[in-house]
């Protein structure tokens, strides 16, 4: 008979196979009841650099055509870019809030060739450069820490 015991409990390994495959089946269901525009944001979180992400990288991870791919992100009232920048925006607001890397290997992270060009991108977004913006942060995380318990 085979048999593997996990956690103390033994399962049939026809069954363990059958239970896997049901999980990969939900897993599978719950992916294709996202939105294209959430599986685009986890493609984008899922891979290196993501300021540096390509619409065409994306058509191809989709299998779709980039006109099906542009089509049907405008249907949901969304574009490659704004999904991207809302992801880059997110992880400079929490990484320059929360920890006190660098902004160059922020810039680097995100996948800016220069600081400079994160400088820039950051600063026509929020009005002010990515230290301005972590040293705004910080005098008022001193002066009321109950604003960045709710960040």
């Amino acid at each position: 008979m085979n048999q593997v015991n996990i956690k103390n409990k033994i399962f049939d390994k026809k069954y363990s196979e059958q239970l896997k495959h049901q999980v990969n089946e939900l897993l599978t269901t719950f992916d294709l009841s996202l939105s294209l525009t959430e599986k685009v944001k986890r493609f984008i979180l899922s891979v290196e650099k993501p300021a540096m992400q390509t619409l065409e990288a994306a058509v191809g991870v989709f299998g779709m055509s980039q006109t099906t791919f542009i089509r049907k992100l405008k249907a949901e009232q969304q574009s490659f870019k704004k999904i991207q920048n809302e992801i880059i925006e997110s992880i400079s607001i929490k990484v320059l809030s929360t920890t006190s890397m660098k902004i160059e290997e922020l810039a680097q992270y995100l996948g800016y060739s220069e600081r400079s060009s994160f400088e820039r991108y950051f600063s026509k977004k929020f009005g002010l450069s990515p230290a301005k913006y972590r040293k705004n942060y910080n005098h008022i995380k001193a002066i009321h820490p109950e604003c960045a318990e709710m960040k």
